[in-house]
């Protein structure tokens, strides 16, 4: 018999069930990746929301040391720019009024802070400089994420006052893409 022919024979039988199996073996597990990894995203851009929160926090707070240690009379327009301005966040893209805090900006699935007001609210220990964050999120379910992740934070408002804008009650299940998040400084 032809050696050749005993390989081109051989050739033209086709994929061994094991071959097969290795295949939908990794199959499955790149599905499993994309399928938990998505998961994971989404979580990294909750935390980088609440970061944010954090950081507009800290800015706020020394924005009030800048400005004779009170807040109460700049509740009646967005602080986002004039923090940006003083370099007490980072800098806002050109021609933008909002910061984008994870994903692409402009992006549909983008976490975005759209407003930042300062103002005065009551608090346990009196009346105090308190900060309300406007989160814009591309889902009301990620929005109710964000605002679950900061739920403990001891110096969240839980009251639901007005400070420029009305905060959200963290009882009450938020329902729109926007969720607004109050904190005492």
């Amino acid at each position: 018999m032809n050696p050749m022919r005993r390989r081109s024979r051989s050739s033209r039988r086709g994929f061994s069930l094991i071959e097969l199996g290795i295949v939908i073996a990794v199959i499955a597990v790149l599905a499993a990746v994309v399928i938990f990894g998505r998961g994971f995203i989404l979580a990294a851009r909750v935390t980088k929301a609440v970061d944010a929160s954090n950081t507009l926090r800290k800015a706020a707070s020394t924005f009030a040391g800048l400005n004779g240690g009170s807040l109460q009379n700049f509740s009646t327009t967005s602080q986002l720019s004039a923090l940006s301005q003083r370099a007490l966040i980072p800098p806002l893209p050109a021609g933008q009024t909002t910061w984008t805090v994870s994903g692409a900006l402009g992006s549909n699935d983008a976490i975005s802070v759209t407003d930042v007001r300062f103002g005065q609210t009551a608090g346990a220990t009196g009346q105090g400089n308190a900060i309300a964050i406007r989160v814009t999120a591309p889902t009301a379910a990620m929005a109710q994420d964000v605002l679950s992740a900061v739920r403990d934070d001891r110096n969240l408002v839980t009251t639901a006052p007005t400070i420029g804008l009305a905060c959200q009650n963290p009882a009450v299940p938020v329902t729109a893409p926007n969720v607004v998040i109050c904190f005492f400084l």
